[in-house]
């Protein structure tokens, strides 16, 4: 009699189940992936809404308005100094003082806005003396986060790496000091530096660039010209077939301080395609008149160098070679000559193709701290996909390896701070490679494998709450009614962000959540005191901080895939009012909400 009722149990079971399984399969995948591809699209719109504000938002300021402000940055400057023209080819705003040449000023907008360091760019104006050395540096504006830049602005050391350094020097810098707890900050600012003033040194005494007029003087035959970026302000010619004819350097700026009786002189060079020099012309000269006319009509003068290489060119000893100038223009000629042979030394060993990108972007490569975080993130996801995840041991072990050295010594915690500022400025790539990879694997993997791995084993604060979970024998299980009411605590913190992010209010975002406080030298009291509030909560709430009040956590579950995903809820509503609420902030006047 038992035996029959566990068998009529049994069989009851399976129909039970096999009903179950037939429920399950008249749920179509295709809903389920319509209904959550709606969801990723919600999202998508919110931050194409808040990129789209942040570039109309952003417009370059008029000339009058950038050197007032360059005059309010740099106050000691003496008083009567005034700043002219911004010139159109190099960017440079010339200062004089009592008709004196004292300096130039220039900024690193909007050359260098490309480069983002922890979530935005930052604008640096550089103050250059008349030998192009960089005198003063000072940050105008910046679209990183408050305590990353304070911490950068307050190092005088960092700054000292550039003071006194020239133009073409800093150009070719490679690498740049760091200020530790403002890594990607720091670092991004001095590419910018370096960026803005990558490439050739501009000529300031001889700013025209070379035209084909110029050129054909020296070749007849030519109907075009291209520039050659092997040389130092090199161009190539071409006649009407589009056939090389032959080079033209230019020995300015290589050659600009090389004086003759009361200025610097600057040359064509003509060379041609076997490499060897043809004649040379005489373009610009602060010299005096008619000094400069002799260089031209002198007889031999303009071939003194023919035949010659540049290396040749480069090696030339116009004392050796009895060289004595231009009767009536000696001091001009010998400078002009001077000028010859140091653009050849210059040049005698062909420039990079590349000159013009600025040598951080060439010799990036990953640093030690991407590899170290990239291999904790390996480990993590490994131990949540496999079995590992049940070891005790090993899992603490893990997590205190990701609080101590993706936590503390690195600082890569995904926050909406970092989300904006790359919403609004663009991805940073290279300075911030670990956390690009970490905010891709953060995205893809709740959408494609319904895990949300990274607030369940990347998230340094999440693995702080896992460890201390149930260490004290109290706890605190809230209500519904208490629970559906502190799960607003995200989305209001999500609102505050897309209404900070569209009325481009100066409220920094790092303040609303706790990953800041990683970075304790530098965190903001809001940060920690969020930080270690949370933290003291979870001891009696497990998890309270991830459940109740992490908006980006609350961000990546929404996004999550789950077996509930075929239907929509509550959220779907609320990422269409954020949404919305986006929009209206876009297409309306910013005064209309002040008013509100």
């Amino acid at each position: 009699m038992i035996l029959e009722l566990l068998q009529a149990k049994s069989q009851h079971g399976a129909l039970l189940l096999k009903d179950l399984k037939l429920t399950v399969q008249k749920v179509s995948p295709w809903r389920v992936w319509g209904i959550h591809s709606l969801r990723v699209l919600l999202f998508a719109g919110i931050v194409l809404t808040i990129h789209l504000e942040a570039r109309s938002r952003r417009s370059a300021p008029t000339e009058e308005f950038t050197k007032q402000l360059l005059l309010e940055t740099f106050d000691e400057l003496p008083a009567e100094i005034e700043v002219g023209a911004k010139d159109s080819e190099t960017g440079l705003f010339p200062i004089r003082n009592d008709d004196s040449e004292f300096g130039y000023l220039l900024t690193t907008s909007p050359k260098s806005d490309h480069i983002i360091g922890f979530s935005g760019p930052t604008n640096v104006a550089i103050l250059l003396n008349p030998d192009l050395e960089v005198q003063q540096l000072e940050v105008l504006w910046s679209r990183d986060t408050r305590e990353h830049l304070k911490e950068v602005v307050s190092s005088s050391k960092y700054w000292d790496q550039f003071l006194g350094v020239s133009w073409e020097e800093l150009s070719q810098k490679q690498e740049v000091d760091a200020v530790s707890g403002a890594t990607l900050t720091s670092l991004a600012i001095g590419e910018s530096i370096i960026n803005r003033l990558g490439g050739e040194v501009p000529s300031l005494k001889f700013p025209d660039p070379v035209t084909l007029s110029d050129v054909q003087v020296l070749f007849d035959e030519a109907r075009s010209i291209q520039q050659n970026r092997r040389f130092d302000n090199g161009w190539d010619v071409f006649d009407e077939q589009k056939k090389l004819l032959g080079t033209v350097l230019s020995t300015s700026p290589s050659a600009d301080n090389v004086v003759g009786y009361q200025g610097p002189t600057e040359l064509l060079i003509a060379i041609d395609t076997e490499g060897k020099v043809k004649r040379t012309y005489t373009r610009n000269s602060f010299d005096n008149e008619p000094h400069v006319s002799y260089l031209d009509e002198d007889w031999a003068w303009p071939e003194l160098f023919q035949g010659l290489t540049l290396e040749e060119v480069s090696q030339y000893d116009l004392a050796e070679q009895g060289i004595e100038g231009v009767s009536g223009a000696t001091f001009t000629s010998m400078a002009a000559a001077r000028g010859v042979i140091q653009t050849a030394q210059k040049n005698l060993v062909p420039l990079p193709e590349t000159k013009t990108q600025p040598k951080s972007q060439k010799s990036w490569k990953p640093s030690r701290a991407d590899f170290g975080t990239l291999a904790v993130i390996v480990s993590g996801i490994v131990i949540a996909m496999t079995h590992l995840r049940g070891i005790a041991w090993l899992r603490i072990l893990y997590q205190v390896i990701l609080i101590g050295y993706v936590g503390f010594l690195n600082g890569d915690l995904l926050s909406q701070a970092m989300f904006v500022g790359w919403t609004q400025n663009g991805v940073p790539w290279r300075s911030a490679f670990r956390l690009v990879v970490l905010a891709g694997i953060a995205f893809v993997f709740p959408v494609m494998t319904k895990r949300n791995i990274y607030c369940s084993h990347l998230c340094a604060h999440g693995a702080v709450q896992q460890l201390v979970r149930k260490r004290v024998r109290y706890q605190f299980h809230p209500g519904k009614n208490l629970k559906r009411f502190l799960s607003l605590v995200p989305v209001g913190l999500l609102s505050w962000v897309i209404l900070v992010s569209m009325l481009g209010l100066t409220f920094s975002l790092v303040d609303i959540e706790a990953f800041d406080a990683y970075l304790f030298r530098i965190a903001g009291w809001s940060a920690i005191s969020i930080a270690v509030g949370g933290v003291i909560v979870s001891l009696f709430v497990p998890m309270a901080y991830c459940r109740f009040g992490c908006p980006t956590g609350a961000t990546l579950e929404y996004l999550r895939r789950t077996r509930r995903s075929d239907r929509l809820s509550p959220a779907d509503g609320i990422a269409v009012g954020l949404l919305l609420l986006a929009q209206l902030l876009y297409w309306s006047p910013v005064n209309f909400f002040s008013w509100l």
